[in-house]
């Protein structure tokens, strides 16, 4: 599911039926960001938020993700674990 335009749906019905069917959900709440108000369905395994109307250059320095089970956070750290440091002069314009 994907948030767009500062709107912020309503998916208890959606998430219901993926638990169900064990999909689990992902949100992309990237355009609807307004703090601590509203952190994603607490139902869906991540909630990922991204700031800034350039989000191919914003998402570099930018970006926000819920992971609410421990294995996945953890699967996800190791994985970044591995990438090379980057600095932000190379992505300077």
């Amino acid at each position: 599911m994907s948030y767009i335009y500062g709107i912020i749906y309503p998916i208890d019905d959606i998430v219901k039926y993926c638990k169900e069917r064990g999909i689990l959900v992902v949100e992309d709440i990237a355009e609807s960001f307004i703090g601590n108000q509203f952190i994603g369905n607490p139902d869906a395994i991540m909630s990922l938020f991204s700031f800034g109307s350039i989000k191919k250059y914003t998402a570099f320095g930018g970006a926000l993700a819920f992971v609410r089970d421990k294995e996945v956070y953890n699967q996800i750290v190791a994985i970044h674990d591995t990438f090379t440091f980057q600095t932000k002069i190379e992505y300077q314009v």
